[in-house]
């Protein structure tokens, strides 16, 4: 935990590879995945509790490694944590199959330290191509970071989207359930070519911060000044084949196209929007 001038308050030790980590408002809580490619499980944090009773490990039922059937038996683990119309949703990192879950739905057990998971959308999903409005097929391959873009966004406001790194596309969502998820697919492009991105984030109004993780540096830099509201910004992870990982572009929501914003970093990964 840090002060808003970058001072550690707090921390806490969690037991795994710590990739996914998201905040739950309404629980005054985070909530962070481990090992998201397989023996995948869930933390919460509550800052407020009281000590020894902040941090709370809950096992995945079913888990999702346990089998590559399909639904969500994947294969693989989870990754990213979004809280979405109040609930808790998990994108479904490394699956083995085609037409497992993209996402998953968590509901959490206090009493048992269960997480039960429940599918939303199938990597095999029928959705709508951003720009030319056709119907097309998902074939997801790499689900990975997920978010909700805010209502003053100038497309998809409210919805909840998902970056598929290594499929170098967005998927927005308007709801989240088996049945009905209404579909649209954002292939992305730098120049000429496709690219791809590892985090996605939006300015929520003209004044805040842009907080941007240089990983391989193992710094964050705060980006101030005046933006305008509902700007996408993407950390850019591939151009083509090649790796490029070095900037953070904004993204045309009409035709998926980056510009760089922020060049020169080491390793361009997480993005966070803070107001004010």
């Amino acid at each position: 935990e840090y002060s808003s001038s970058g001072k550690q308050i707090a921390s806490w030790e969690l037991a795994g590879k710590i990739d996914g980590v998201g905040g739950d408002p309404s629980g005054h809580r985070v909530i962070a995945s481990v090992n998201e490619d397989g023996n995948s499980s869930l933390y919460t944090i509550t800052p407020s509790a009281p000590s020894g009773q902040q941090v709370r490990h809950y096992t995945y039922s079913p888990a999702p490694d346990s089998g590559s059937t399909g639904g969500v038996l994947t294969g693989g683990g989870s990754d990213t944590v979004t809280v979405f119309r109040g609930h808790i949703y998990l994108s479904a990192s490394a699956p083995a199959t085609l037409g497992a879950t993209a996402v998953f739905r968590a509901e959490l057990n206090p009493g048992t330290g269960i997480a039960t998971l429940t599918r939303t959308f199938e990597d095999s999903s029928m959705a709508r191509d951003a720009v030319n409005g056709e119907r097309v097929k998902l074939h997801l391959t790499d689900p990975d970071s997920s978010a909700v873009v805010p209502v003053d966004s100038p497309r998809y406001g409210g919805d909840f989207v998902l970056v598929s790194q290594g499929d170098q596309q967005l998927i927005f969502a308007r709801r989240l359930t088996p049945s009905s998820n209404d579909l649209t697919r954002l292939l992305l492009r730098r120049g000429n070519d496709r690219a791809g991105v590892d985090d996605v984030r939006w300015s929520e109004g003209r004044h805040g911060r842009l907080i941007v993780v240089d990983n391989k540096a193992g710094t964050m830099y705060a980006v101030s000044g005046d933006f305008k509201a509902g700007t996408a910004f993407g950390s850019l992870d591939t151009v083509g084949k090649n790796a490029n990982t070095t900037e953070v572009d904004t993204i045309d929501l009409t035709t998926g196209q980056l510009t760089p914003f922020l060049t020169g970093l080491s390793t361009a990964k997480g993005l966070l929007w803070l107001p004010g």
